[in-house]
């Protein structure tokens, strides 16, 4: 299970259609509907949810390629198809979305970890999953992230 905190507001992405938010300070919770069910598809859509400028992201890969939606309402379940494409990647092989961040992708292709920039469509190699250790295929990946109030690179001190 996905879980990612935008602006007080836990969510997760359960099912592959819905996604469960919990307010921190009103300790209310509400199922949204993804922008597209699952069912749709010819084949199992690959999915996450991620933010970017404090704005709830769900980003899919499908047969039909590359989908990135912002939620606009939490009460009605209304998004805004922001990005429709394919990243430029050879026989189109098995891909993976892991996370979304400030319009960064992180998606596993086959067997190698990405960098995927959306605005700009160039993707970026991070690492082979192999570096995970002999299970990685059937292991969970797990991303290290942090939740600090300061950003990662900013030194304390510097501007």
């Amino acid at each position: 299970m996905e879980a990612f905190l935008v602006e007080g507001i836990l969510h997760w992405l359960i099912d592959g259609d819905q996604i469960l938010t919990f307010s921190v300070e009103n300790e209310l919770a509400l199922l949204i509907s993804t922008p597209l069910p699952v069912g749709e598809f010819n084949s199992t859509p690959q999915a996450c949810i991620g933010e970017s400028e404090g704005q709830l992201y769900y980003v899919l890969i499908s047969e039909e390629g590359l989908h990135v939606w912002v939620l606009e309402d939490y009460f009605d379940s209304t998004w805004s198809l922001r990005v429709m494409h394919w990243p430029r990647i050879d026989d189109r092989p098995w891909m993976d979305p892991l996370a979304f961040k400030d319009g960064v992708l992180v998606v596993r292709i086959s067997n190698t970890i990405y960098l995927y920039h959306v605005d700009t469509s160039k993707m970026e190699e991070v690492c082979e999953t192999s570096k995970f250790g002999a299970m990685s295929w059937a292991s969970p990946t797990v991303l290290p992230y942090t939740m600090s109030l300061v950003p990662l690179g900013l030194q304390l001190g510097s501007p």
